[in-house]
C-alpha cells in the first residue's frame, strides 16, 4: 500500500510554506501547526545473530519536526508524520486509522498527543473526531504546536502467526 504524502498526490500546494489546496496556513509564519513526533519503533532482532539482546533492552527512540496545515485531513496528516517524516509506510497495511475505520481490532501503531500548557496528559486518537479535538486545541492559543507519540504495535492476527513472527524477532 502506497501513502499519499506531502510529495506524492496530495492537497498539499507549497512544499516551502504549508500551503493547502484552501491557502496558506495560518499560524507559525505559513508553516502550519509545529509537530514534534515522537516514534517508538518495535524492538529488532540483535545485531549478531550469536548473542542474545539485555532482558531490559528498550528500542531506540526517533524524534523529527514538521508542520501540517490545519485544514490537512486525518489521512494526509498520517501520510506526512508516518511516510513521509518517518519512511514507515509498512504501517499503514494493517492500520485501521490510516484506512478510515474504528479501532475495533490491534493496529499496527498507537497514535497519542499533548500539547505546551494545554493538554499535558496524553490523549488517543482513535478516529477523525479526536484528530479534529487535537487540531481545534493546537490552534486555540499559541504556540501553536503539538507533540505526537506514535508507538508500532506488534499486530497478531493468529497465535500461529504472531508467535512466528514474534521468534523471527528474538
Amino acid at each position: 500500500m502506497t501513502a499519499v504524502g506531502a510529495d506524492s498526490t496530495s492537497h498539499y500546494t507549497n512544499k516551502s510554506a504549508c500551503t493547502f489546496a484552501g491557502g496558506p496556513s495560518l499560524y507559525n509564519d505559513n508553516k502550519g501547526i509545529k509537530m514534534t513526533i515522537i516514534f517508538t519503533p518495535l524492538l529488532g532482532p540483535p545485531l549478531d545473530p550469536r548473542k542474545k539482546r539485555r532482558a531490559n533492552a528498550k528500542p531506540s527512540v526517533v524524534t523529527k519536526i514538521d508542520h501540517f496545515h490545519e485544514d490537512v485531513p486525518l489521512h494526509d496528516f498520517l501520510s506526512k508524520a508516518i511516510g513521509t517524516n518517518l519512511k514507515h509506510e509498512d504501517l499503514f497495511e494493517h492500520s485501521w486509522l490510516f484506512q478510515g475505520l474504528g479501532l475495533d481490532k490491534a493496529d499496527s501503531f498507537s497514535l497519542s498527543y499533548t500539547i505546551l500548557h494545554h493538554v499535558t496528559d496524553q490523549v488517543d486518537i482513535s478516529n477523525n473526531k479526536d484528530y479534529a479535538q487535537m487540531v481545534t486545541k493546537a490552534t486555540n492559543k499559541s504556540p501553536f504546536e503539538v507533540k505526537l507519540f506514535i508507538v508500532e504495535n506488534q499486530v497478531c492476527y493468529s497465535s500461529n502467526f504472531c508467535s512466528l513472527y514474534y521468534n523471527a524477532l528474538i
